[in-house]
């Protein structure tokens, strides 16, 4: 696997935050139904719902859920789907 390289140096962060801005003047943000931290939330709250104690053990499951859930999207995400 390897990743497209990325722009260099300042101009080309620069031209990266300059693309973002004009995509979301054009676009705007998706429907909170859609938006990806939107989903992640709902996702999490889920989680929570079902394995919620009052105790550290169930709190570290939490945490890693949430990490292994944010990892696999990354994943998903670098690898194209």
């Amino acid at each position: 696997m390897v990743a497209a390289p990325a722009p260099a140096g300042l101009a080309g962060r620069s031209l990266a935050v300059a693309a973002g801005l004009v995509a979301d003047a054009l676009v705007g943000e998706p429907p909170a139904r859609w938006h990806p931290v939107a989903g992640f939330g709902r996702v999490m709250g889920a989680v929570e719902r079902a394995g919620y104690r009052d105790r550290r053990r169930a709190g570290i499951a939490y945490a890693a859920a949430g990490t292994a859930l944010a990892a696999g999207a990354g994943l998903l995400a670098a690898r194209g789907g």
